[in-house]
């Protein structure tokens, strides 16, 4: 059986190793770092830096280990998704920085946009997962008749910022 509780404590404590960094060089909590704009974070483009590494270490607690039953894009040229399942062909994944908007798709370079191109043109993927430390978005690909359509499973979507505040609130008053 899953114990969910462990899960969830270990995901929190990715969140709270003191890796996140002001643009002053000083350590914020997760919390505080989220709240930051771009420019006064430390990395203002902090997908490689910060949300990656993190990113890794959600999917080695979910037992995804790269190069194992995941591939990792280490190149950045071309449109290629982060991360894509070996085999099972479960899901693509692509991350994004902090700041990145993972929720609309109001121009054809958004993050959305993107996701919905990566389910379209990778055969056999159904689902794609959006994550940029404040969320984890998930998409779903529809195959009917000739036309493949994808859409955003908004009842599936994770407020990590939220996730984190309430795991960490129940913790100190059980």
């Amino acid at each position: 059986m899953i114990n969910y509780d462990s899960i969830l404590k270990k995901i929190c404590s990715v969140f709270n190793e003191g890796r996140f960094q002001n643009n002053k060089g000083q350590k914020v909590s997760f919390f505080e770092y989220c709240k930051l704009r771009d420019f006064e974070r430390e990395h203002k483009g902090d997908e490689d830096i910060v949300v990656t590494p993190i990113l890794l270490e959600l999917l080695k607690i979910l037992d995804f280990r790269s190069g194992v039953n995941i591939i990792q894009q280490v190149t950045k040229d071309g449109d290629k998704p982060d991360f894509i399942t070996i085999e099972t062909n479960k899901f693509i994944l692509d991350a994004k920085s902090t700041g990145v908007d993972i929720t609309s798709s109001r121009d054809e370079k958004s993050a959305v946009r993107q996701i919905v191109r990566y389910l379209e043109s990778f055969k056999g993927y159904e689902y794609g997962i959006l994550f940029n430390l404040l969320r984890l978005e998930f998409f779903k690909r529809q195959n009917d008749k000739d036309t493949i359509r994808v859409n955003r499973i908004e009842d599936r979507s994770i407020n990590l910022v939220e996730l984190i505040k309430n795991v960490s609130d129940n913790k100190r008053n059980p």
